[in-house]
């Protein structure tokens, strides 16, 4: 028997209420918050969720209960999504309701998402359920189905990536060392040649920003298939803030990077990465993205024309590899338009003018 939508929409709320509420980094952050909320711990509040730009986040215990909150955070900006995309029922119910008055509500809480790192989805959310406005809704919930296994491709290289773009820093490493890095071809060499070289944060950054750039491309294509003008602005408000961050940041690096890091690779030969004594068990990756391609272990490439590589020639894996070469730079070349593509902060203003009818 099939369910019903209602059903449907019951079940994947409660499967969101099980994946952030219940376990992991966002659930850390709601405890941390419920803690101090409950308290009244009004000055740990305001220490901990202060703008970072006016005064700067120096300690780890810092970084860590907001790197909980912002995955917190996350579960309202898909909550928002979830409504708008008919993934959950619209009408949420009296507990949940009352939780996101309880913390989108909150004085300093609210500062954070809705003032100092502006974040429409929670603020669209907050304002609807507290005057008990009904959204438009869109029956697109493949869309965010989509979003949220894009969403899982994240891992800590991205993160490290991201937290420089909103102006952290490890150390003496911030944004302005990063954008040097993604300026020098030598350094980008470097890196991409020594798979095995230690990784520290400015490699994982960098890695970070493959990885990223890549997403971009995956959300480019994501963002395309939704019609509606507001569910499409929704959706990239998701994860405007960052793009808004990296078009503020990197916009006039971006462009020439990326065709650096092309004509990097261009340039390591397959000998350079292979190490001669491990040919015969050597473990070909099929690769077709650049986080893939340029991993943690170094440079992968296409091999499913190769069945048994210990009977494979050395001129044979040769060929292959700058075939790859060739098609990494077509990669490249969609890349950089996928770039200037999602980065157009004006794909974020319907949202915002939708928000504003609703908040008077």
């Amino acid at each position: 028997m099939e369910l019903s939508k209602e059903d449907k929409q019951r079940l994947n709320l409660e499967a969101l209420i099980n994946i952030y509420l219940k376990r992991g980094r966002a659930f850390k952050g709601y405890k941390n918050l419920n803690n101090a909320i409950n308290k009244n711990n009004r000055k740990l509040l305001k220490r901990m969720l202060r703008n970072h730009r006016i005064d700067p986040i120096n300690l780890q215990e810092e970084e860590d209960f907001r790197d909980e909150v912002d995955f917190f955070i996350n579960f309202f900006s898909i909550l928002g999504l979830g409504i708008l995309t008919e993934y959950i029922p619209k009408n949420l119910n009296p507990k949940l309701s009352s939780l996101i008055n309880k913390f989108l509500g909150n004085e300093y809480l609210h500062k954070y998402y809705a003032e100092y790192y502006p974040l429409h989805l929670p603020i669209l959310l907050y304002q609807s359920n507290l005057k008990k406005i009904d959204l438009d809704t869109f029956d697109e919930t493949n869309l965010l189905e989509e979003l949220l296994l894009l969403e899982s491709t994240q891992d800590d290289d991205m993160e490290n990536f991201l937290w420089l773009l909103d102006e952290g820093s490890f150390g003496d490493i911030n944004i302005n060392q990063f954008e040097k890095l993604i300026k020098s071809k030598k350094s980008i060499y470097q890196i991409i040649s020594n798979p095995k070289k230690k990784k520290n944060n400015l490699i994982s950054c960098f890695y970070g920003f493959l990885k990223f750039t890549s997403y971009l491309v995956d959300f480019e294509e994501l963002y395309k298939k939704c019609n509606n003008p507001l569910l499409k602005s929704a959706l990239w408000s998701y994860k405007g803030y960052w793009f808004d961050r990296m078009d503020e940041h990197l916009k006039e690096s971006l462009e020439n990077a990326v065709k650096l890091i092309d004509e990097t690779i261009k340039s390591v030969q397959l000998n350079e990465y292979i190490i001669e004594n491990e040919f015969d068990s050597l473990d070909l990756v099929s690769a077709t993205k650049i986080e893939v391609i340029i991993s943690n272990e170094g440079l992968a490439f296409e091999s499913a024309m190769i069945e048994d590589t210990n009977t494979v020639s050395k001129k044979s894996l040769n060929e292959q590899y700058y075939e790859w070469q060739k098609d990494f730079s077509d990669e490249i070349i969609k890349t950089i338009e996928s770039i200037k593509y999602v980065l157009d902060t004006k794909k974020g203003k319907p949202l915002k003018s939708y928000i504003q009818k609703i908040q008077y």
